[in-house]
């Protein structure tokens, strides 16, 4: 059977954990450590390089796991990023796997121990997986030729982002050296991931901030505002809600991927709302991970038949003062990252500047129309 060296990439989010992480060991380091030889040090030099060169996020993920091949001779390797919901493992880059192993199903978290071990933090071995419990399919690697597997955390600043396995053919052990190889790799993956989409979320910041920037009409600011939110996070929906003159109620104006049915749910009254007023009275990002049983969601109801879980708030404030709230929603119970709430702070604060201004020269406008009709009539 013919092996597939081709990559899918998909970008998923994924809970925190914390675990003592891949970490290079300090007996790594001694003189007699073949890593740290000339020879050694030269080649993981040149491999870092290569990574951290590549242009796409996918070229550096299928130079890692051919570069894991290689230098540990194995059989084949593989990267499995952690989907939004943190349940299911997705292939993201795969090197002497073929098709029919590949498709052979979902690794699910749950039903996978060595996976759930590693994004513990743990390398785990496992010397045989054609006869261990702990492996999903074990028939499928038997078919496959797989014996001895390694697989060790994608990890960075304590986020799990996925697993790096490593697969060989025989049933073998796996040296300090090797384990400290795989953990090299792997760091480069997890950084050239969270590169990635921290270029592809100030790419989209920087697309919208001169589309609104290039327009004093409000419905369009807005209407960018929610769309590039919820594309920017990759989330299901967005909403930006303003603050009535009382400061008291915060109704829709405009949204992205909600319901008509969601959306007529009625306005957001701040004392019924702890969520919004949270949001509002400490002018600081809230996070909800589940808004189906969090108390301080208003319509928890609603939110359940919208297919609306986690939810992120951020306020839109414009000279120190409050115009209302900017929402992501996500269709998964999960833990927005920091980088996420970054995005959507600073989106949040480019539109507020922009709304403000809108509405300085709505009223500057209207003011000149008023006077122009005036005018007029003095002559008519």
């Amino acid at each position: 059977m013919e092996a597939s060296n081709s990559s899918v990439i998909r970008e998923g989010g994924g809970p925190r954990r914390t675990g003592p992480g891949c970490l290079l060991r300090r007996k790594a380091m001694s003189e007699n450590k073949e890593i740290i030889s000339d020879s050694g040090a030269s080649s993981l030099c040149k491999m870092c390089e290569a990574i951290s060169s590549a242009l796409e996020l996918d070229e550096a993920l299928d130079v890692i796991v051919k570069s894991a091949v290689q230098r540990l001779h194995l059989k084949a390797s593989s990267i499995r990023l952690l989907d939004p919901s943190g349940s299911v493992l997705e292939i993201s880059a795969a090197y002497g796997l073929s098709d029919e192993y590949l498709t052979k199903g979902p690794i699910r978290v749950e039903r996978s121990p060595v996976d759930q071990e590693a994004l513990a933090g743990k390398i785990v071995y496992v010397p045989d997986a054609t006869v261990d419990s702990r492996v999903q399919y074990p028939g499928e690697m038997k078919r496959e030729g797989i014996r001895s597997v390694i697989c060790v955390p994608l990890s960075f600043k304590g986020h799990v982002l996925g697993v790096l396995r490593g697969y060989a053919g025989e049933v073998r052990a796996f040296s300090d050296n090797e384990r400290d190889i795989l953990c090299i790799l792997a760091s480069q993956g997890a950084i050239a991931i969270r590169n990635a989409r921290l270029y592809r979320r100030m790419k989209t910041l920087s697309l919208l901030a001169r589309e609104i920037a290039s327009t004093l009409e409000l419905p369009l600011i807005l209407n960018l505002m929610v769309e590039g939110a919820a594309k920017g996070l990759g989330a299901k929906a967005a909403s930006l809600r303003l603050l009535d003159r009382m400061g008291e109620r915060l109704t829709v104006s405009a949204a992205y991927g909600l319901s008509d049915e969601y959306l007529e749910k009625g306005p957001v009254d701040l004392r019924k709302s702890a969520l919004d007023y949270e949001v509002i009275t400490h002018r600081k990002p809230v996070t909800i991970m589940d808004a189906t049983t969090d108390e301080r969601f208003h319509y928890r109801h609603e939110a359940q038949h919208e297919g609306i879980r986690a939810v992120l708030c951020v306020p839109l404030i414009a000279r120190e003062r409050v115009l209302g709230v900017l929402r992501a929603y996500d269709k998964v119970a999960r833990e927005f990252t920091q980088d996420e709430i970054d995005f959507l702070s600073a989106l949040a604060d480019l539109g507020a500047v922009a709304i403000e201004n809108a509405r300085l020269y709505k009223q500057v406008r209207d003011k000149y129309d008023r006077l122009v009709q005036d005018v007029s009539s003095w002559h008519s």
